[in-house]
């Protein structure tokens, strides 16, 4: 397993920006470094995580749409990450979230 600062990272996927294949392994390549670096019983589950995220993301074509989905579903991670915290602070148990917030993808004038 080899370790990799962001900037580092970013630069080799920057340079395989063109070829899509290429940064499709290296993509790949980057998250199961990170996933190593985990213990054995909690790589399973961050493989699917990862796997759940790359499906959803399959829809988008356009990558504002697909940027914007993205941190669409970010927030509504740290949403339910709040959520969380606040019902154990009050001796709750729940995750579920109250609100739902949606990322509009606005067609560009050229179509």
């Amino acid at each position: 397993m080899t370790t990799e600062n962001f900037e580092s990272i970013y630069e080799r996927l920057v340079k395989l920006k063109d070829d899509p294949v290429e940064f499709d392994k290296a993509k790949n390549e980057v998250f199961e470094n990170f996933i190593q670096c985990y213990p054995e019983p909690r790589r399973e589950r961050l493989r699917s995580m990862q796997w759940r995220i790359e499906q959803e993301l399959k829809r988008y074509k356009d990558p504002v749409a697909r940027f914007n989905h993205m941190v669409a579903m970010f927030f509504e991670g740290v949403q339910k990450f709040h959520l969380t915290l606040a019902g154990v602070a009050k001796g709750e148990a729940t995750s579920q979230p109250t609100d739902s917030n949606k990322v509009i993808a606005f067609k560009r004038p050229n179509g």
